[in-house]
């Protein structure tokens, strides 16, 4: 018996370990956030279970309906506010608060962003040599939140301002290099 478990283990081919540091990140809708990228989620994902009825137990069946947590993004916000309103406008674009037209502006820019209204974003994991292992493409993406930004003159010091953006996406592919 013991050594049918011994068969079974086994040492992994790759002992280095994932770093935090090693990742490479773009958004071909919004190009300047890629410089002062910070932070970046990669999400979870979820399956909906349903029960059996059961005279003794409720019998649970997994869900055919995945769910992809928000895509949720850290950067620091440059100078000029480049960064910061390539995702104000295009959220505010998909919102058209003021008039119709301002969703119709997004469909123009595909000619030099691709689709106006949604983006692919593209994630590349680097192994410990800083050479692509993974990469990760999250598929018709689009803001949901940008975060407020906080100007303040009571610090001692001088903390650049951060500003947090989330993703909906439709799905995902990991494709190793």
């Amino acid at each position: 018996m013991a050594k049918e478990i011994g068969a079974l283990s086994r040492q992994p081919l790759n002992k280095n370990m994932l770093s935090q540091l090693d990742y490479k990140f773009l958004l071909k809708r919004a190009p300047a956030i890629e410089f002062f990228l910070q932070r970046i989620n990669l999400p979870g994902i979820n399956i909906s279970s349903v029960s059996m009825p059961n005279p003794f137990v409720q019998i649970p069946f997994s869900g055919d309906h995945i769910i992809f947590q928000p895509l949720a993004i850290e950067f620091k916000v440059d100078e000029d506010f480049a960064n910061y309103f390539e995702i104000h406008n295009w959220l505010y674009g998909l919102g058209f608060p003021e008039e119709f037209g301002q969703y119709g502006e997004l469909s123009e820019k595909k000619q030099i962003l691709g689709d106006g209204l949604k983006s692919d974003i593209s994630l590349m994991i680097l192994n410990s040599v800083k050479k692509p292992n993974l990469e990760i493409v999250f598929h018709d993406c689009f803001p949901t939140s940008l975060s407020d930004l906080v100007l303040t003159t009571t610090t001692h010091d001088v903390d650049y301002l951060e500003a947090m953006a989330t993703f909906s996406y439709t799905w995902y592919d990991v494709n190793r290099m």
